[in-house]
């Protein structure tokens, strides 16, 4: 047997009156709570993006970068009272060579560890933090390449510029490579490999032929870094385009 719902009139509600002293306590009680919630604080998108960076790879990738750079300054420096100051020059070159190892592995770690569904599930994006990536560690060695630039141009009679061509131009050729090969292979192992390829062939140029390298960054070192720059543009757009049209 089906029962009737009985209408409910308003009108017919016995709802008791809302004391004034009760009003002014709610609204007490809001606005210290209101009070108390912390502001969140504007910050640019560049903030936000670093940020996020530090919160997934943390301080680790920046403390390996110091570490590295200090190492090439030391063995720079420990160059200098022999007095062969081609030897700081090529130095400096493997140096940088070393500064993009620790790059290409802090980028593709995800690749390395197996890792690349779950880095695709996190809520940040991974190209951006790719990108942000390479630019904080970038910075970070650029940095570390001025600062022993100038000092051996202090202790030396090498130019300054010379300097800044040994260790800029290996480094911005073999991060770029290896992006470049990342990009199109796919294949850790085989960048790797050509990686390996690339920098013991700076090795043997450097150390067999460090007066030739010398000379030739005097000569021609602002083409060849204009190059390198070229080229590392052209590598970050080709990545960016493949990534707009995946």
């Amino acid at each position: 047997m089906a029962v009737k719902k009985e209408k409910i009139q308003l009108e017919q509600l016995d709802i008791p009156d809302i004391l004034q002293e009760d009003i002014l306590e709610v609204i007490t009680n809001v606005k210290e709570l209101l009070r108390n919630q912390p502001v969140k604080k504007h910050e640019s998108s560049t903030f936000r993006i670093l940020r996020e960076l530090l919160h997934i790879h943390g301080w680790k990738s920046i403390l390996i970068q110091a570490a590295l750079t200090l190492l090439v300054a030391l063995g720079v420096w420990l160059c200098l009272p022999s007095g062969y100051k081609v030897n700081s020059v090529a130095f400096l070159s493997l140096g940088s060579s070393l500064l993009s190892v620790a790059i290409t592995v802090e980028v593709f770690r995800c690749d390395i560890y197996g890792m690349k569904e779950l880095e695709m599930a996190s809520p940040y994006s991974p190209q951006r933090l790719l990108m942000w990536k390479m630019l904080l560690l970038g910075g970070i060695s650029f940095l570390g390449i001025l600062i022993i630039a100038v000092c051996i141009s202090m202790h030396s009679d090498i130019r300054l510029l010379t300097l800044l061509y040994s260790g800029c131009i290996p480094f911005l050729l073999l991060n770029a490579f290896t992006l470049h090969l990342y990009i199109h292979d796919q294949v850790l192992q085989v960048f790797l490999s050509v990686y390996a390829f690339a920098a013991g062939c700076f090795v043997v140029l450097e150390l067999y032929q460090a007066s030739y390298w010398m000379s030739l960054l005097e000569r021609y070192g602002g083409q060849l870094l204009l190059i390198a720059l070229a080229y590392s543009v052209y590598v970050l757009w080709d990545r960016r385009r493949r990534n707009a049209y995946a």
